[in-house]
C-alpha cells in the first residue's frame, strides 16, 4: 500500500452543481505536511466556486482530510474528466507531488435536476417520457437545446486540405522572422502565440505565397479530420492506455513539446490532432452547438471576443485530448500566450 491513499468521488447537487471531493489519507508512520489539493477541470464547461488549490494543511497517521470543491456546469455536459495534483512534505522534509487518476462527471446540465447518467439512459429517459422517476425535469426544455451538447452534426460542403502537422517553429520563423516559443527546435510545434498572432501569420503566408487559401480551420473542420471517419473518443478508440501511442500529453510528456510528427497517426495521416499542444480554431466561443453553422464554417456572431482551442496538449490530462473535447480560456482582445497552445493550417481548395 502506498503511504498516500487518495479516494475521489462526486455528487450532483440539487441546484445542479457539482461537489468534488478528494480525501487524502496518510498511510505512513509519520504526519506529512505542507498539503496541497490542486484541482484540474475545464474552464469552459465548469466555473469553480473558490480557488483551484485547497491547502490541507498538516495530516497525522490515517486520520484523513478532505478537499472539496463546488463546479457549476457552464453548459450541458455529457461526460467529463476531472482530476487534480496532490503535493506534500514527508517528515524528512522531501517534497513529493501525486497525479491523481481522473474521475468521469456524467451527464449534468445546468437547466435540470441533476442525476448522473451516462449517455444511453440519459437517450432513453428523455425519449420515453419517465423522467420523473429518475429526478429528471424537461418541462418547457426545448429539445435541441437538450441534445446539443451530445451530437451537433455538421455537412462540410467544401473540400479543403489540412495540414499533416502543427506549424512548426522553422516555419513560422521563416514567414514571421522570429521564434516566440518557449520550448525551443525548429521541428517542435510553434507555441506562445495568441490567435491575433495566428492571423497575422496567415496573412503574411498568404502574401509570401500570392493566395488567399491558408487560414485556420473551423471546429467542424478540425474534428473532421480528427476524428477521420471515427465515432469513438479517440481516433483510434476509447482506451485511454493507448492514448500515449498517440499523443504526447502529461502522463509521458514530461512537461514540454515534442518534436512534430513522431506518435502514431490517425487514420488518415495526420498527426499530434490528440495531444502535443492545443490548436487555435476559427471559431468564435459558445457553450453548446444550438445555433452553429450545420455548412462547417466557423461561428462568428460577434457574440463574444473568445476564441476556442481544440486537441489537448503536453499539459493535459487524457479526457482533454477526446476528438471532442473543446476550451476557451482567453480572451484575443488581451493576446495573451501560452506554451501549450499553437495550431495547424487548412488550405482551400
Amino acid at each position: 500500500m502506498s503511504d498516500i491513499e487518495i479516494i475521489r468521488g462526486y455528487e450532483v447537487l440539487p441546484d445542479n452543481n457539482v461537489r468534488f471531493g478528494i480525501r487524502v489519507i496518510n498511510n505512513s508512520k509519520f504526519l506529512i505536511v505542507d498539503v496541497d489539493v490542486i484541482l484540474d477541470y475545464s474552464e469552459s464547461l465548469f466555473k469553480l466556486d473558490g480557488n483551484t488549490i485547497q491547502n490541507l494543511g498538516i495530516i497525522n497517521p490515517t486520520v484523513p482530510h478532505t478537499a472539496e470543491f463546488i463546479l457549476k456546469p457552464l453548459s450541458c455536459i455529457h461526460r467529463e474528466e476531472i482530476a487534480a495534483t496532490v503535493r506534500y512534505k514527508d517528515h524528512t522534509g522531501k517534497r513529493h507531488t501525486l497525479d491523481m487518476r481522473p474521475k468521469e462527471v456524467h451527464c449534468v446540465c445546468p437547466f435540470l435536476k441533476g442525476k448522473p447518467m451516462n449517455r444511453g439512459e440519459f437517450f432513453e429517459l428523455s425519449e420515453s417520457g419517465h423522467t420523473a422517476e429518475a429526478g429528471l425535469d424537461f418541462q418547457g426544455v426545448d429539445a435541441i437545446r437538450l441534445t446539443s451538447f451530445l451530437v451537433h452534426t455538421a455537412k462540410i460542403e467544401k473540400a479543403y486540405y489540412l495540414g499533416n502537422y502543427e506549424v512548426t517553429q522553422k516555419q513560422w520563423r521563416e514567414v514571421m522572422g522570429i521564434n516566440p516559443s518557449n520550448f525551443k527546435g525548429d521541428n517542435l510545434p510553434v507555441e506562445n502565440v495568441s490567435w491575433n498572432d495566428a492571423q497575422d501569420f496567415v496573412k503574411k503566408l498568404n502574401e509570401k505565397e500570392g493566395t488567399d487559401k491558408y487560414r485556420l480551420p473551423s471546429e467542424a473542420e478540425w474534428e473532421y479530420a480528427a476524428r477521420a471517419g471515427t465515432t469513438t473518443r479517440y481516433s483510434f478508440g476509447n482506451d485511454d492506455s493507448d492514448l500515449g501511442d498517440y499523443a504526447w500529453y502529461n502522463y509521458n510528456s514530461s512537461r514540454k513539446t515534442h518534436p512534430v510528427g513522431q506518435k502514431q497517426p490517425n487514420p488518415w495521416g495526420l498527426y499530434d490532432m490528440h495531444g502535443n499542444v492545443w490548436e487555435w480554431v476559427q471559431d468564435e466561443w459558445h457553450s453548446d452547438y444550438n445555433g452553429a453553422p450545420t455548412d462547417g464554417s466557423a461561428w462568428e456572431d460577434g457574440s463574444n471576443s473568445y476564441r476556442v482551442w481544440r486537441g489537448g496538449g503536453w499539459i493535459s490530462i487524457a479526457g482533454f485530448c477526446r476528438s471532442a473535447q473543446r476550451d476557451t480560456r482567453y480572451s484575443i482582445v488581451t493576446g495573451d500566450h501560452f506554451p501549450y497552445l499553437g495550431f495547424r493550417l487548412l488550405q482551400e481548395v
